[in-house]
């Protein structure tokens, strides 16, 4: 067995474009709110309930008849028609606003880039017509070579801003000031992590694509292992250079004079527009779920050809995995045409090909449009946008939920110590869930003080950079 195929690299590229992106940027904060010893752990906690969600869902997805193809069909099967409904809600909640939180950076970082040309507003809407062309690629699989640019975008936006202020501030003035630890400081981390990880709800498209689904759980734990060691480094490496002086946003933190020092044009740009090289290519990764259950109820598109069961034949493969044991949601079972495996031909189903595919640009651009609207009247609580998605839809979609099916589907075979490891995550989850989801709406319906430079430290250093010598030598 090939360690590494090209499917398997391509469903990476995917999973790693979609996971690291615009979380990356609140991982210093994550420390500057919870200090580093608290925000290890959280790191450390969401990290490992992450990584077992997402390995858990390409499980079930394996043990799944071939009629259950999205995130939805696993909800469905494994936690009847409520769960269903309930992972339908959650995930269009994560692919839906947090496409609208990539739009509302975007606009942000193309006003810093090009100032007095745009305001924010009209730099998103223009982002988003960009964007468009991107969106009407029609399988992840196809745009994968596009994915490994958005992976390599991230990565060098973030690094060249570490870079910038270690460069800066590795002589600084004075000790790195601590943040005020409270209980609210350290919950507030949990909705950017949740954020930062929400990986489970493109598993299923991703793994319905791929030949070999056997081979999806490891490319999802090699996967977000290596993403978990990169947001340690970066969280790690920001918290060092600013304290509880670092923003919520890694690239602001290197755009201005706030800290003390004033960065050359040339890699604040190239970082700006690496991360805008994300945005773009990982705001259509995470609306292709979204455009597959509009396309599916809409058009009536990527329904698989049914034929009966009583003309179905159980498999070896079937016996062994204990797929036949399961009730099917319907009396039809999918083709196992292998062009339906791999989730090319959603378009071919007849010979309007033309018509269908026409169809399918208008319904996402009107998609698009609607995302946009919703961005231009957000624009102004981008953070709190974040931590709200990242606590309610990310969390119940990408760890309880997942996790909750893997319990159902595989209830006589998990271990008493494994059960009660994810009782525990899921008790922890939810309470922290209603408790960030309900601060941060009531943050974007009451807005912090903006005079406020440094949120995150003690009242002594909210106003004034740590490297201030001459206010804090007087």
């Amino acid at each position: 067995m090939a360690l590494l195929t090209v499917e398997d690299a391509k469903a990476a590229f995917n999973l790693f474009c979609c996971v690291y992106g615009i979380g990356t940027l609140g991982m210093p904060g994550n420390f500057a709110r919870a200090g580093p010893l608290c925000g290890a752990v959280a790191l450390a906690f969401m990290g490992v309930a992450n990584v077992y969600a997402s390995v858990v869902v390409s499980k079930v997805m394996l043990r799944a008849p071939a009629s259950v193809q999205t995130f939805a069909d696993v909800g469905g099967w494994a936690l009847g028609r409520h769960g269903r409904v309930a992972v339908i809600l959650s995930q269009m909640g994560v692919c839906l606003f947090v496409p609208c939180a990539f739009l509302v950076l975007g606009g942000s970082l193309l006003d810093t880039v090009i100032p007095d040309a745009f305001s924010p507003r009209n730099w998103t809407i223009i982002m988003a017509i960009t964007i468009l062309p991107v969106t009407l690629v029609p399988t992840l699989k196809e745009g994968a070579g596009a994915a490994l640019a958005g992976c390599l975008g991230t990565i060098v936006a973030d690094f060249l801003a570490l870079g910038v202020l270690v460069y800066y501030l590795e002589d600084s003035a004075g000790a790195i000031p601590s943040p005020s630890i409270t209980f609210d400081s350290i919950a507030s981390t949990f909705g950017n992590l949740s954020l930062a990880y929400g990986a489970a709800i493109v598993i299923p498209d991703l793994q319905r694509q791929h030949s070999d689904p056997t081979r999806m759980p490891r490319v999802v734990f090699a996967t977000l292992l290596l993403i978990s060691v990169l947001f340690i480094a970066i969280a790690v490496t920001g918290y060092a250079m600013v304290g509880c002086q670092i923003p919520g946003n890694l690239l602001f933190a290197v755009s201005g004079n706030a800290l003390g020092f004033s960065a050359p044009r040339g890699p604040v740009v190239l970082a700006f527009l690496a991360m805008q090289l994300h945005i773009t290519i990982g705001f259509s990764v995470l609306l292709h779920p979204a455009f597959y259950y509009a396309e599916r109820a809409a058009l009536g598109l990527h329904r698989p050809r049914p034929r009966l069961l009583s003309e179905a034949t159980t498999t070896d493969d079937d016996e062994a995995s204990g797929a036949r044991d399961y009730p099917q949601d319907t009396a039809l079972v999918a083709s196992t045409d292998d062009d339906e495996k791999a989730g090319v031909t959603p378009l071919a189903d007849d010979e309007d090909e033309g018509g269908r595919f026409a169809a399918c640009c208008a319904l996402r651009t009107a998609m698009v449009a609607g995302l946009t609207l919703a961005s231009v009247v957000l624009h102004d609580h981008f953070h709190d946008l974040v931590d709200l998605v990242g606590a309610s839809s990310v969390s119940l979609s990408c760890i309880i939920l997942p996790i909750l099916s893997y319990l159902c589907v595989f209830a006589q075979e998990v271990p008493w110590y494994e059960r009660a490891y994810c009782y525990l995550v899921m008790g922890v989850c939810g309470v922290l869930s209603v408790y960030v989801t309900a601060k941060s709406a009531r943050a974007m319906v009451a807005p912090v003080d903006a005079a406020v430079v440094f949120p995150f430290c003690p009242a002594n250093y909210q106003h004034f950079a740590y490297t201030n010598v001459t206010h804090y030598g007087s």
